[in-house]
């Protein structure tokens, strides 16, 4: 006797970002999250901002942005910044990747920090400031609805913010 297959799983009912997918074999695996609404994602940031430097030292990205920066400055990648420039930190949380750049770069820079954080933006203007670099920071994020559908329009607006 042969039993008929159940249907699918139905799909959540709210945005669903996925993760993880793979095949073994015959069956396949995957991983989705829900998409956060941004109030949602602050809160989150925000609670995590007293720790993040301790979690992401832990793990080691200060150093791993350090190593990236390093070889994109020595493949002349970033050519604007040789004489001094301005960059763009999107999503800065408490500054690790201005910070990294910092340690790597001999020019002189300004930068434009953007983060929906307000409690890791606090981190981020202090940190930034120890270490002498020229930062404005800029909290973003709570007039937007969902994910960005568009990267180039929310690149666009973004560019829009910080004129």
């Amino acid at each position: 006797m042969t039993e008929a297959l159940s249907p699918p799983l139905p799909r959540p009912a709210q945005e669903t970002i996925p993760v993880f997918s793979r095949w073994l074999g015959s069956w396949q695996l995957s991983i989705e999250r829900r998409a956060l609404s941004v109030g949602e994602l602050t809160r989150r940031y925000d609670r995590a901002a007293l720790d993040w430097d301790r979690t992401i030292g832990r793990l080691g990205f200060p150093d791993a942005y350090a190593t990236l920066l390093r070889r994109v400055l020595d493949r002349r990648t970033i050519r604007a910044l040789s004489g001094g420039g301005r960059v763009l930190d999107c999503g800065t949380g408490t500054g690790a990747m201005s910070l990294a750049l910092r340690r790597v770069s001999a020019a002189d820079f300004e930068v434009d920090a953007l983060d929906a954080s307000p409690r890791m933006l606090d981190h981020a203007r202090r940190r930034l400031r120890e270490a002498g670099v020229d930062a404005t920071l800029h909290l973003h994020g709570h007039q937007a609805r969902g994910r960005v559908r568009d990267p180039l329009i929310q690149l666009t607006n973004e560019e829009r913010i910080l004129r």
